[in-house]
């Protein structure tokens, strides 16, 4: 009997020439990719995360600061692929069948019915470990109704800087304790929501903009009630949404369905917002959302060739909103209100049209105490944000 030769530990076939043989549904895999494409990075880091992770049960992908999976049980083995060339290809497929996904040699085929396509990808091991936890495994963990949750971040994302030195303001603060709120700010406005129930623990977690945008996508495209305490009809249509938070001082991972999200959370210190918050209140107006936003695009022209500035001027049930530049005219424009006294004051044109977009129904615009503190806005009766003056020559 011929001797065996003796191998080296790591010797014989690499993994990356080993073949691998994935079989799922095209249905299924269209709509992982499609939930997980948008956290796919337009401009990498690394060449190898413009690809996804396809295995092991699950689809990943991420940009080294945040990560989406979804589940796909019926994956085993794994091997990266181009999320939009692949979903390109599938999206001429019928839905019902499977597609055959083959990996060898640095190339992956994906084959539908007698359709097949190939695919130049990375070795899998150069894929980054993208480090999800188990349910519980994190040291603080909290539910929360998810629609209420991404309502509130939606709305107060705008807010947020786009362009900061104070990384802090960038994303979005959410609060812990028995009252949860979310708050956005760029040191000219900030806005704030509150979100029913509670987070264990104090202070505050920063999230970046990018992760809330993923949520919100998420959450639109695959979210799902929870039925475990449901028994009957009206119980399962009454049933709540619910997102489960897990996070540690350096992450937060949120779960829903088959959904989990992870990111990186922004360090630093927050500013305590509830100090810019005027409590003392002088002249107040309320208007027509639309109204507004429909003046305030009349006289937006000249508002951003005279520094951005719109004022306001006021008296009984007449609002004149104008802007002028030097050397061009100026526009003004009447809106009928409700006020409960005289009032002028002026602020940025790009924050005011970012504030009244999508809104209905009635604003009210409160100065505050003293001259020159942050002006409220009430949308709906709930003030949800405060928006800096600006000083100028009346």
């Amino acid at each position: 009997m011929p001797k065996k030769e003796k191998k080296e530990p790591g010797s014989g076939t690499p993994p990356e020439a080993q073949a691998q043989v994935l079989e799922v549904g095209v249905a299924a895999l269209r709509e992982a990719l499609d939930l997980v494409i948008p956290a796919v990075p337009r401009k990498a880091p690394l060449a190898v995360v413009n690809h996804v992770r396809l295995g092991d049960g699950q689809i990943v992908a991420t940009d080294l600061d945040v990560a989406v999976a979804v589940a796909l049980p019926q994956v085993e083995g794994a091997m990266l692929l181009p999320p939009h060339a692949a979903l390109e290809f599938l999206g001429y497929a019928p839905g019902h069948l499977s597609a055959h996904i083959t990996y060898e040699n640095g190339t992956v085929t994906i084959a539908v019915d007698r359709m097949q396509s190939n695919f130049k990808v990375p070795a899998l091991d150069d894929f980054p470990p993208v480090p999800f936890s188990k349910p519980d495994e994190l040291e603080h963990q909290g539910v929360l109704e998810g629609d209420a949750l991404v309502r509130a971040m939606t709305a107060v994302l705008p807010a947020a800087a786009t362009e900061s030195e104070r990384p802090v303001l960038t994303g979005l603060c959410l609060t812990m304790g028995d009252k949860v709120q979310v708050v956005a700010a760029d040191g000219y406005i900030l806005s704030w929501e509150g979100v029913p129930g509670r987070l264990p623990g104090e202070g505050n977690l920063l999230l970046p903009a990018r992760a809330v945008r993923l949520l919100a996508h998420l959450w639109k495209r695959a979210a799902s009630p929870d039925l475990s305490a449901a028994s009957n009809p009206a119980q399962v249509a009454l049933a709540k949404r619910l997102i489960r938070l897990e996070w540690e001082k350096e992450k937060l991972q949120m779960r829903f369905g088959r959904v989990a999200l992870l990111c990186k959370l922004t360090q630093g210190n927050f500013p305590d917002f509830n100090q810019l918050i005027p409590t003392e209140h002088a002249a107040s107006v309320t208007a027509d959302a639309g109204d507004m936003l429909r003046a305030l695009q009349q006289v937006k022209g000249k508002a951003k060739d005279g520094a951005g500035i719109v004022r306001f001027k006021w008296e009984g049930d007449s609002l004149q909103i104008s802007a002028q530049a030097v050397d061009i005219g100026d526009t003004m424009v009447p809106v009928r209100v409700q006020s409960n006294g005289p009032g002028k004051t002026a602020m940025n044109i790009t924050y005011l049209l970012t504030y009244f977009k999508g809104k209905e129904g009635s604003v009210t615009m409160t100065l505050p105490e003293p001259e020159g503190a942050p002006i409220t806005f009430a949308h709906r009766g709930t003030p949800h944000t405060v928006l800096m003056p600006m000083t100028v020559q009346w």
